[in-house]
């Protein structure tokens, strides 16, 4: 059974969970932020790794599954860093709104321009990577 509020409790309720929503959406915001930034470097760093390693026959196949397995990754991430990286090699500057799962999808559009304008149509009609 809840506690009767009185009217300054129930203002000081209302101010406690707008920060509460506030702090958790600012959090999201850096994890997304991360999350780009993580893949980001991985496909870098894939990408370097393999250009060192490029005489070896086959050895993208192998590095993927083996990488995979000791990070404990699925394959397919590890492939997304890596065309995270291919399709902005000097980084990029994502809005916040904009979800590593959405951005995800977005980078397997090879054509720059097609692949821009759908960026824009997801953070100005704040669509999801379902919406695509």
């Amino acid at each position: 059974m809840l506690i009767p509020l009185t009217p300054e409790l129930e203002a000081l309720i209302s101010a406690l969970s707008s920060s509460l929503q506030v702090g958790k959406n600012r959090a999201l915001r850096v994890i997304e932020q991360e999350k780009r930034s993580t893949f980001w470097d991985i496909g870098s760093t894939i990408i370097q790794h393999i250009i060192e390693h490029k005489k070896r026959s086959g050895y993208g196949s192998y590095l993927f599954t083996t990488l995979a397995q000791y990070l404990h990754m699925n394959k397919a991430d590890l492939y997304r860093g890596v065309q995270f990286f291919e399709r902005y090699p000097d980084g990029i500057e994502t809005s916040p709104v904009l979800a590593w799962k959405t951005l995800k999808s977005l980078i397997t559009i090879p054509d720059l321009k097609t692949r821009s304008l759908y960026i824009d149509k997801v953070v100005s009609e704040k669509l999801s990577s379902k919406d695509l």
